[in-house]
């Protein structure tokens, strides 16, 4: 009977396969998406969007795996902090969707680019980076459940400034380096419509976080 950690060990194995293959015949995008795929699981992520809409709605209906009981009632203080969370829960995954290889690499990129090996793997990092800030942020507000204070506030704060920080060098590497190559088709520009989403994506994504730093600001003065 194999156990999680024998599962585990089996997608470990797979990606140092793909990573493999795509090192030989892939573009270095290839190789970055490799990682963004087992490090941001999306069915882990939408796991989290499920339990935070339990958290605030009781009633929402819920898959059977991936998913944990909210508590019937919270206070005003953490329902008002999830409902802040999910919009840039959300807006993380859609990032990772739209350069995915069904998205942005949908035509496949030139081999290299002119970045260097630590850029490279800056960007390669980021999809662990995001899971993980993200994860530390729905275990703050678990946390918050029984006692939101100082500390909570504090922690949760440092999180979500740590968050939105991991995205700003990657995110403009991408920019730099990824989109220039995109190959444009006859009456289709692509590059341009990667820019116009990047630009929204990017504006939608600051006001999320600064809704977020407002939400946690405004409980501050509760505990001093």
């Amino acid at each position: 009977m194999f156990s999680k950690s024998n599962f585990q060990e089996g997608d470990y194995c797979l990606q140092l396969i793909e990573r493999a293959i795509n090192c030989l015949e892939g573009s270095e995008f290839d190789v970055v998406q490799v990682d963004w795929r087992y490090k941001f699981n999306q069915s882990v992520i939408n796991g989290h969007l499920r339990e935070l809409l339990r958290r605030i709605n009781p009633t929402t209906p819920l898959d059977e795996q991936n998913s944990m009981p909210g508590p019937q009632t919270l206070s005003e203080p953490v329902v008002n902090l999830t409902k802040s969370v999910l919009p840039v829960i959300k807006l993380c995954r859609l990032f990772f969707n739209k350069l995915s290889e069904r998205g942005m690499n949908r035509k496949r990129l030139p081999l290299f680019t002119k970045m260097c090996s630590y850029q490279l793997d800056l960007i390669s990092r980021l999809a662990g980076d995001i899971a993980g800030k993200l994860d530390r942020i729905l275990s703050i507000l678990r946390a918050a459940d029984t006692i939101l204070d100082e500390h909570t506030i504090r922690s949760l704060t440092k999180t979500v400034k740590a968050l939105e920080t991991h995205f700003e060098t990657p995110f403009l590497l991408i920019l730099l380096h990824f989109l220039p190559i995109i190959p444009d088709t006859v009456g289709n520009p692509v590059q341009n419509y990667f820019k116009e989403w990047f630009a929204i994506w990017n504006t939608q994504f600051t006001l999320a976080i600064k809704n977020l730093l407002d939400v946690i600001e405004s409980y501050k003065g509760d505990f001093e």
